[in-house]
């Protein structure tokens, strides 16, 4: 059997220290017993050090390159992790085959670009030899990955000849894998569903032979890649939920039944519309009103909110507070909508009298056929709260399209907000574990989220602004993504900050604040299609976090 290295190494210390010993020494090392022990031993230790402090220093030298591909497997692993949901949200069924086909140039990548400190000429040995194993795991969603590579440089035990021509390890190699975080995420997508949603990115009106091109189609097609890259479900403790929003929200019948039994959602006496006239020039005047409404509602609620509370018996918008806004509906019921928000219109008809100069107003006494005109879709535009079931996530996107209604985003943020508030548990059927409570300690590390998707700016001044309903859910300690889904172009200057003041871009930073290290809460830049979906993924792939375990 071949000797070990450090056999070998041991039996050429023994030959050195015989051949170092001159014919002539051994009478000396007779007279002189000690001497000639000690010079022997001190031959023997001087070689037995000089080749121990080599292989010393090259393992600390391999050690120092296993760490290094290390962290490349491991940037590697999560490069592929990622992948993967993209991969098999186009095509679940892919075969393992041309998954790996598709994942193994990815890990490559990652390692090569962990490698890149490296000096030229070690580079470049490591691509040569460079070997990328995968393990998939479908179920999980995870890809391990092991790397192997020849990292350059020289041993210098590999130099010395009392080692007895050692080589070394060729290669160096690696392994690692990651698996989801285990706080639990939570993700409320808030989606406009204005008229304008019907649009393409450039704000042309879309023909129905072209409608996957339409800004509510790429906006589907992207919400359900972020749905997919989640994966939301019990055991990774991630949840989704959706607001399709306008200048009203709507509940599904059944919720809105047990709403209006509940006291929850009450006929107004009254309510306040923030802008019932527009000018002859076809712009809106702000001149707020409060018209008393009719004793009895002039037809059945079809489950529609705008942003009117009822309080003490009269519908009133509520306070800009926290406590106000996020209220569950048990503290301070909410006004059923009747008669459509939008500018231009108020209940009571008036006289020239009374409107303001060069005003007019398309009133809606009289008329109960218009009352509740914009509140169609049924369960189709309804909200959806938080949920584990991702078939019925996906089913919930599907069935969103717009309604010829104007824009109001700060409805779709409050609503958001009131889905990840741990008071608003019981308000929701079937709301399983979700929201969770951060303030308990096993949901300490909770994230929670809103994405906001708007397409311009609000129609007309809403009861409360967006800027206001964005800094009331960030004090909560929600994380606001906004996306705006429209060609940058009509992207004006005071939209961009007005979107940019919503989002968690310029909150002070995490634990006070909202905005995270390295995560970007800002998507303005959607010139086609495929920059609209990108920013859906990379939001998703931002609040999917990975840990290392192997």
């Amino acid at each position: 059997m071949k000797p070990s290295p450090i056999e070998r190494f041991r039996l050429r210390c023994v030959r050195l220290a015989e051949r170092s010993v001159p014919a002539s020494m051994p009478r000396r090392f007779l007279r002189d017993a000690r001497g000639g022990a000690t010079a022997i031993v001190a031959a023997a230790v001087t070689v037995m050090t000089v080749g121990g402090t080599a292989l010393i220093g090259d393992h600390l030298w391999l050690v120092d390159q296993r760490d290094t591909l290390k962290s490349a497997s491991e940037a590697a692993s999560i490069a592929a992790t990622l992948e993967i949901h993209r991969q098999l949200a186009d095509d679940s069924s892919v075969s393992d085959a041309d998954l790996e086909a598709a994942l193994e140039p990815v890990a490559k990548r990652y390692v090569l670009l962990n490698l890149a400190h490296l000096a030229p000429d070690r580079l470049e040995q490591a691509k040569k030899t460079l070997k990328v194993d995968l393990q998939l795991n479908r179920k999980g969603r995870t890809v391990g990955v092991t790397a192997s590579a020849d990292l350059g440089g020289t041993l210098f035990s590999r130099s010395l000849p009392l080692l007895g021509g050692y080589e070394g390890p060729e290669a160096t190699v690696a392994r690692a894998g990651v698996e989801a975080e285990a706080p639990p995420v939570e993700v409320v997508l808030a989606i406009d569903t204005s008229a304008s949603m019907f649009k393409d990115l450039l704000e042309k009106p879309v023909s129905y032979a072209s409608r996957d091109k339409s800004r509510i189609a790429i906006v589907k097609r992207a919400a359900k890649q972020l749905v997919a890259i989640l994966d939301p479900d019990g055991t990774n403790r991630v949840a989704v939920g959706i607001v399709p929003w306008n200048q009203e929200v709507h509940l599904d019948s059944a919720t809105a039944s047990e709403w209006s039994s509940k006291g929850w959602a009450r006929y107004p006496a009254k309510r306040t519309y923030p802008v019932p006239y527009i000018s002859d020039l076809g712009k809106p005047i702000v001149n707020p009103v409060v018209d008393t409404l009719p004793v009895s509602p002039p037809q059945p609620w079809k489950g529609c909110f705008d942003e009117h509370r009822i309080r003490a018996g009269v519908a009133s918008l509520p306070a800009l507070t926290e406590t106000a806004l996020f209220e569950p509906p048990s503290a301070a019921p909410f006004a059923q909508s009747y008669f459509t928000p939008e500018f231009g219109h108020s209940y009571r008809c008036r006289d020239a009298s009374e409107k303001p100069a060069n005003a007019l107003n398309s009133c809606l006494e009289g008329d109960p056929d218009k009352a509740q005109d914009s509140c169609v879709g049924g369960a189709s535009r309804s909200l959806a709260p938080l949920s584990t079931d991702r078939t019925a996530v996906d089913r919930k996107v599907n069935g969103m399209f717009p309604t010829s209604a104007g824009t109001y985003s700060a409805f779709g943020v409050l609503w958001a907000q009131r889905m990840l508030e741990p008071d608003w548990k019981d308000v929701w059927t079937g709301g399983g574990i979700h929201p969770v409570d951060p303030e308990t300690p096993e949901h300490a590390e909770a994230r929670k989220a809103i994405v906001l998707l708007t397409d311009g700016e609000d129609a007309a001044r809403a009861p409360i602004s967006r800027t206001d309903a964005c800094t009331a859910a960030k004090s909560r300690g929600t994380e606001i993504f906004v996306i705006a889904a429209m060609h940058p172009n009509k992207v004006s200057g005071e939209l961009k900050r007005s979107l940019r003041a919503c989002s968690s871009m310029d909150d002070s930073e995490y634990p006070s604040g909202t905005r995270r290290p390295d995560t970007t809460y800002l998507f303005i830049n959607n010139a086609t299609p495929e920059t609209l979906e990108a920013a859906f993924t990379e939001i998703a792939n931002q609040l999917r976090t990975f840990r290392r375990i192997y």
